[in-house]
């Protein structure tokens, strides 16, 4: 299968490059299967915990890159259009909450960062 439709894309930077994988097999005629039974250890966040902001914007960064290449800038601009829907609302209320907790502060953060980088993703 991998020989057929290439192995992981080094485009991606640590997020969707599964589903990239996933959706080029499908394409491909291949089928995907679950396999409840499997067990994986994955050490959460070893790696991105130490730049936890970059890395949720990174996490964006990439899902918007997966929607252009199976859809193109258009899909990519929908994509786009609805993070900001789906964000302003948490960023202004996390401003809200961040007079309160510095916890909210920190995500206010980070959702502004997102808003800020989403029109050059």
């Amino acid at each position: 299968a991998l020989d057929q439709v290439g192995v992981l894309d080094e485009g991606f930077f640590m997020y969707s490059e599964e589903m990239d994988l996933c959706h080029r097999l499908l394409k491909a005629g291949w089928d995907l299967y679950w396999v409840p039974e499997a067990r994986v250890t994955h050490y959460g966040e070893a790696s991105s915990r130490q730049a936890a902001e970059a890395m949720y914007v990174q996490l964006y960064r990439s899902k918007v890159r997966f929607q252009r290449k199976v859809g193109g800038n258009l899909y990519a601009g929908y994509f786009k259009v609805l993070l900001a829907l789906a964000y302003v609302p948490r960023w202004c209320i996390t401003r809200v909450g961040a007079l309160a907790s510095s916890r909210l502060a920190t995500r206010a953060h980070t959702y502004g960062r997102l808003l800020l980088e989403l029109p050059t993703m």
